[in-house]
């Protein structure tokens, strides 16, 4: 098996080594890419999650306030 890459510093590891440990150093990498990045995803969901309750959250507030505010003046 010939890898073109040799050149990257990622790939030049595996210049010498049989096909096999070629074979499960990519697919390490490529499970250790496909962890992080879906990690990622959901701490993206997450944090629009959070963004989302917080807007809610003062959007309820704010009609808190102004209803309470609207019934001191008709008082």
């Amino acid at each position: 098996m010939t890898l073109v890459p040799y050149s990257d510093k990622t790939f030049s590891c595996y210049q010498s080594a049989s096909a096999q440990e070629t074979r499960f150093g990519i697919g390490q990498q490529i499970q250790a890419s496909i962890i992080l990045s879906s990690f990622v995803e959901k701490l993206e969901t997450v944090k629009r999650s959070c963004m989302l309750i917080s807007i809610m959250e003062s959007y309820i507030l704010l009609g808190l306030k102004t209803s309470i505010s609207c019934k001191l003046m008709v008082v």
